[in-house]
C-alpha cells in the first residue's frame, strides 16, 4: 500500500535550517526563488515532537543516534560492570570495525587500545566519524556479546584482573587476536543485519549514509524537501561586536 500526502503548513517568521553558508536553503520553482525546508528539519521535528500522538508515547525506546553510541552504550557499561578496561577497548574497537567495515579490525589498533601510550587517545578511536543509528535491543546484544567474549578470555589472560597487572608484549598480541575474532558461526550474519537502520524512528524514517562505510537503511516514511508557496524575500544581516575597552 502506498499513501501519499500533502500538507500546506504555516510557520511564523524563522529560519528553519540553514545551507552550509548559513543562509536560509533555497529551491527554484514556478520562475521563482523559494524558502526550502529539507526533509531531515521535517523528520528531526517529527522523530522529538512531543505532545498528543508524539512517536515515543508507543512505549517503544528510540534509536541511539550519535557518534558516541560504541562508547557510550557499550564500553562504559562494561566497563562500569567490572570488566577491564583494555579488553573492552579493544573488543569494543573490534565490533565497531566489523559492523561499519565489514572487516576484522587491525591488530596494531587493538594493541594500542590494550596497551596505550600517555598520547594515544583511546577514547576517539571508539567514536565514529558519522552518526551512527543503533536501536536499544542491538546495543544489548553487542554487550552481551562483548561481555562474554571477554569472560571466555579470563582463564588466558588472568593478568588483567589482577589490580595493578601489567601484560607484556606478548600478552597484549595474544589479547588482540582474541578480542578480534568476531565472526564465529552465525555471528557473522547477525552483525551483518545491525547495519541496517535499527529502532522506531530509524525503520520509519531511515538512514541517510553521507559514505559507503556506514549502511543506508530503506525508510518506510518518504519525505519530500517542502517550499513556500510565494517567492523567498531575504537580506543578509550583519552585526557589530563592541570594543568596550575602546568605548569607555
Amino acid at each position: 500500500m502506498f499513501i501519499q500526502l500533502h500538507a500546506l503548513t504555516s510557520y511564523p517568521s524563522t529560519l528553519l535550517n540553514r545551507d552550509d553558508a548559513g543562509f536560509a536553503k533555497q529551491l527554484p520553482f514556478g520562475g521563482a526563488t523559494r524558502t526550502r525546508v529539507s526533509s531531515q528539519c521535517l523528520k528531526y521535528h517529527w522523530r522529538n515532537f512531543d505532545g498528543e500522538h508524539a512517536l515515543y508515547d508507543m512505549d517503544v525506546p528510540k534509536s541511539l543516534r550519535s557518534r558516541e553510541t560504541f562508547w557510550r552504550r557499550l564500553a562504559q557499561p562494561l566497563i562500569d560492570d567490572g570488566h577491564p578496561a583494555p579488553l573492552v577497548r579493544a573488543v569494543t574497537f573490534a565490533l565497531k570495525e566489523r559492523l561499519l567495515s565489514d572487516d576484522k579490525a587491525g591488530k596494531r589498533d587493538l594493541k594500542t587500545l590494550i596497551d596505550p601510550d600517555e598520547d594515544d587517545d583511546t577514547r576517539e578511536m571508539i567514536d565514529t566519524n558519522q552518526v551512527t543509528i543503533f536501536g536499544v535491543p542491538e546495543m544489548r546484544y553487542l554487550r552481551e556479546l562483548a561481555s562474554g567474549m571477554i569472560e571466555d578470555a579470563k582463564e588466558d589472560f588472568p593478568v588483567f584482573w589482577q589490580e595493578n597487572g601489567e601484560p607484556d608484549s606478548d600478552t597484549v598480541r595474544d589479547a588482540a587476536d582474541a578480542m578480534r575474532d568476531i565472526s564465529k558461526r552465525d555471528l557473522k550474519k547477525n552483525l551483518k543485519g545491525l547495519k541496517l537502520a535499527s529502532g522506531l524512528d530509524a525503520a520509519m524514517f531511515g538512514r541517510m549514509a553521507t559514505s559507503d562505510v556506514l549502511a543506508r537503511g530503506d525508510a518506510a516514511v518518504h519525505v519530500a524537501h517542502a517550499f513556500t508557496t510565494h517567492a523567498q524575500e531575504s537580506e543578509s544581516d550583519y552585526f557589530s561586536a563592541v570594543d568596550e575597552l575602546r568605548r569607555d
